[in-house]
């Protein structure tokens, strides 16, 4: 992308929209407040990404995590997403911030 567009900088929200959607699934799985919940999801967006299934937790304490039934959430709901409304073709990872517009390091 930085190629393409020439930016400095790339932001892609891929991982970020991952974990949300695995603190969500986590949280209707345990029965807890979604904001009682840590947990992050790194690497590909989508069906390669990867699960920290060791890091989670509730409240502050470590979690064990029903993988069978989030793994079956994480890969079910973007298939319903893209059945409903399509595929975006540029998605919120097609945003470029380079130079003067671009956010103080401190706001990352």
């Amino acid at each position: 992308m930085t190629e393409t567009s020439g930016a400095t900088r790339v932001y892609g929200v891929g991982s970020a929209t991952d974990s949300a959607r695995y603190r969500l699934t986590l949280a209707r799985l345990l029965a807890v407040p979604v904001a009682s919940v840590e947990g992050r999801v790194i690497g590909e967006h989508g069906d390669a990404a990867v699960v920290c299934a060791t890091a989670p937790r509730v409240n502050g304490l470590p979690t064990a995590v029903p993988m069978q039934a989030v793994h079956k959430e994480l890969t079910a709901r973007p298939r319903r997403i893209n059945a409903r409304l399509g595929r975006a073709r540029s998605g919120p990872a097609g945003a470029v911030l380079t130079g003067p517009h671009s956010p103080p390091h401190s706001a990352w």
